[in-house]
């Protein structure tokens, strides 16, 4: 959610917010659901608990490239690949801690990234070592990783948005919401205006009951 206001605040009034979000979503849901195609299937073949999370792809995809013919190759390409993915994500995720410690303190970009990169990285480092399969570093049972992924996954992110649909839909203008839509007019009103009711009546509706479904499940 940080990273979509961060981003979206860098944009040109001449992008199409509406198409370029669209575009987005699609694709982030496209990327999401390939990637369960691929995943699942495997983990259930080798009798691996699907409810493992993020770290699925540490235990099941080394077990798919062993029974490959040239699964070694390939292994190291796509962790090579996993690695760059990390580091680009990594890379959009810093710049929200660091535009909010520049701009709400007097922290300049370069020790905004310097103390923002210091502390995903303590927090990071006992997360990794939490991975090993002799680990102490357990909370109730749960690695810190995947203790920090269901967090914010089932309690961050869904109340995360909940409050931007909130802010956006009842509490910003009507006019300032569809001026931003529809580029101060630029753009033509129709479906933007269909989107702003969504915001406001239907994404809270949504969200609120995927989060109360998941705290009872």
């Amino acid at each position: 959610m940080g990273a979509l206001i961060t981003y979206g605040s860098y944009i040109s009034k001449d992008d199409n917010m509406l198409s370029s979000a669209v575009s987005v979503t699609l694709a982030d849901t496209f990327v999401a659901v390939l990637a369960g195609v691929i995943i699942f299937p495997a983990a259930f073949t080798f009798g691996i608990q699907p409810e493992a999370g993020a770290s699925l792809a540490f235990t099941t995809l080394p077990m798919v490239f062993g029974h490959m013919s040239g699964g070694y190759f390939f292994c190291i390409i796509f962790f090579l690949l996993l690695v760059i993915a990390t580091l680009t994500s990594t890379v959009s995720l810093l710049e929200v801690i660091v535009a909010a410690l520049t701009e709400e303190t007097r922290l300049s970009r370069t020790w905004g990234c310097i103390v923002g990169t210091a502390v995903t990285a303590v927090i990071g480092v006992f997360a990794t070592l939490s991975l090993r399969s002799s680990s102490s570093l357990l909370v109730g049972g749960t690695t810190i990783f995947d203790l920090l992924d269901h967090f914010t996954a089932l309690y961050l992110m869904p109340i995360g948005g909940l409050l931007i649909v909130l802010f956006v839909g009842w509490r910003m203008k009507r006019a300032d919401v569809l001026d931003e839509l529809t580029n101060a007019g630029r753009l033509r009103k129709g479906i933007r205006k269909a989107v702003y009711q969504i915001i406001r009546w239907l994404a809270p509706v949504a969200i609120l009951t995927i989060f109360i479904s998941q705290l009872v499940k």
